[in-house]
């Protein structure tokens, strides 16, 4: 699959509304294992040192430094970066060379092993044990390589969660009075013992399955299948004749964020929501079902820029997992007026789907118990001021936190966030040295609750992000495997990006042997709709450029 040719990219016919598209690089010795789980004392280090060093290339693009070196007559970079002619003018190669030689030598791989030594590999969540430290560790290395000043906003919120002392529960009631399933909606501490909960690092209301920000209540009502919940989903289910009007409705997980899935049932009247994972969109999206019993969890708010606040659910919502998710199909297959679903709606849990429709033979009661937690968000934020254009500013973030089973690269990434730090105060402590234009460099809290630490920090910022920001570099789930590189940016930057590539040292073989992997079907365009990374909240709020990086599998 690998060629020894040089890099370009993939460049994919269709786009999203931030023109941004994926581009893929074989390494030229392809690894044979199909482990998602790097060794981070061995391979892993090697991977985010080669990150560090496009991230590094990739900012030095957009605050004006390599503008010149990296010249692109593409109008959207032209305008991305709107650099003076006086840059231009007054460009050193020489000056060039040695900064790029400060950059690269100020970033050691065995910074990345010592910092996930000391903080393991499983992400926190907010309010335990790890992210106190880690918060603390991220603030203390940010005023140390610090130019000016370093920001540490917090929030106060209020999250309705999981009641350790009484579990969510589903039932399924037959009409005759029998009780198919009466299932109490916890992990059994031996099932989830390869997950972040294995540790007594995670607080007490994460140890029931629940869905942050759902309010408590029972509701009991007939059972709709509704695919992913899109808006398209609820159309079908119109043309087919099945009604989700004061119906319980089952969807899958993936596709958009949880809560335009809930917003979606709302709107269409449902009186409840189901959430489960199908294991193949488990797999997609990087999610550790550990098994068919395990039940995932999931958050549900949204910023929105027509309300003064956050939305959040106004109806019960809870995850289930795979086994009661195929219990249930099953229930509703067995009844023979119920509709049947489109064949593209097939999926593994049950051997036939079926939407539902009828009153049936049975009913599902679900009982909610979440109760209010208060809980505080930080987002920690170190400056580096722009020379000439100290109001604009590219914005550099990576997760602290993350749900359990749902991996971030908390950890890594911000190991990564510290190494850029730590380079660019070299930088300037060797040689002076300021960039054209602005950069942020932010930790962000509370991203398993929906990234509501972005979430804050946009609204909040709102008005001077839409005057200043020119672009954000998302390092979430940077390593995700060990074959291909994918990188997510909008068009303009495909030259750019290619020549940064040609020159970057594959982590596996120590050599320039990027190459150009020609699959269009490993291709798939980015669309911030369908992630619920801080990325898409930048595109969908603020229609901001973003660029994404990540080492993965190739595709089978």
């Amino acid at each position: 699959m690998a060629h020894l040719t040089a890099y370009s990219p993939v460049r994919s016919d269709d786009q999203n509304i931030n023109g941004a598209e994926n581009f893929n690089a074989n390494s030229a010795s392809n690894s044979q294992t199909k482990d998602k789980k790097l060794c981070w004392f061995g391979f892993a280090p090697c991977v985010l040192l080669f990150l560090a060093v496009v991230t590094m290339f990739l900012i030095g693009l957009l605050v004006g430094f390599y503008v010149k070196e990296l010249e692109n007559e593409d109008p959207s970079v032209t305008e991305l970066c709107k650099e003076h002619q006086k840059d231009s003018q007054d460009y050193d190669v020489t000056k060039f060379v040695t900064y790029h030689d400060t950059l690269i030598y100020s970033i050691h791989g065995e910074n990345f092993s010592k910092f996930v030594e000391k903080y393991g590999t499983k992400d926190p969540v907010t309010g335990s044990d790890l992210e106190a430290r880690l918060s603390d560790e991220i603030l203390q290395e940010f005023t140390k390589y610090s130019f000016t000043k370093v920001d540490v906003e917090e929030y106060d919120i209020v999250v309705p969660s999981a009641d350790p002392s009484r579990p969510n529960r589903l039932e399924i009631l037959h009409h005759n009075g029998s009780r198919q399933l009466d299932a109490y909606l916890t992990n059994r501490r031996d099932k989830i013992a390869k997950s972040s909960l294995k540790r007594n690092v995670t607080p007490t209301e994460w140890q029931n399955a629940f869905v942050a920000f759902s309010p408590p209540g029972e509701v009991q009502g007939s059972l709709v299948y509704g695919h992913y919940g899109l808006e398209t989903d609820f159309q079908v289910l119109e043309a087919y004749n099945v009604s989700v009007q004061d119906k319980i409705v089952l969807l899958r997980l993936g596709k958009i964020p949880v809560a335009s899935k809930v917003f979606n049932v709302e709107s269409n009247g449902g009186k409840a929501v189901l959430l489960y994972w199908e294991p193949k969109d488990a797999e997609d999206s990087h999610v550790e079902l550990y098994n068919t019993t395990y039940i995932p969890f999931a958050s549900a708010t949204q910023f929105s820029t027509d309300l003064p606040t956050f939305w959040k659910p106004s109806i019960p919502c809870q995850t289930i997992s795979v086994s009661h998710a195929r219990t249930l199909m099953t229930h509703l297959s067995a009844d023979p007026r119920n509709v049947k679903a489109p064949e593209d709606w097939l999926e593994s849990v049950a051997r036939t789907n079926t939407l539902g429709g009828s009153s049936g033979s049975f009913i599902v009661r679900l009982t909610v118990n979440n109760q209010p937690v208060k809980k505080v968000i930080k987002n920690i934020i170190s400056t580096i001021p722009g020379q000439t254009e100290y109001d604009r500013y590219i914005i550099v973030g990576a997760p602290r936190t993350a749900l359990p089973g749902q991996p971030q690269d908390a950890i890594a990434s911000s190991s990564l966030l510290i190494q850029l730090a730590r380079a660019f105060h070299n930088m300037h402590q060797r040689h002076k040295w300021k960039p054209a234009k602005g950069v942020k460099l932010i930790s962000w809290g509370g991203t398993e609750l929906s990234n509501l630490g972005v979430q804050h920090y946009i609204k909040s910022h709102r008005y001077l992000l839409e005057q200043r920001a020119i672009a954000y570099i998302d390092l979430s789930q940077t390593t995700l495997g060990n074959d291909t590189l994918e990188m997510q940016s909008p068009k303009g930057f495909y030259e750019t990006i290619e020549k940064i590539i040609k020159n970057a040292v594959d982590p596996k073989t120590g050599e320039y042997t990027f190459s150009y992997m020609d699959n269009d079907d490993t291709t798939e365009p980015y669309n911030g709709d369908n992630s619920e990374s801080p990325s898409s909240l930048f595109v969908h709020a603020l229609n901001l450029h973003t660029i994404k990086v990540q080492y993965k599998m190739v595709s089978s």
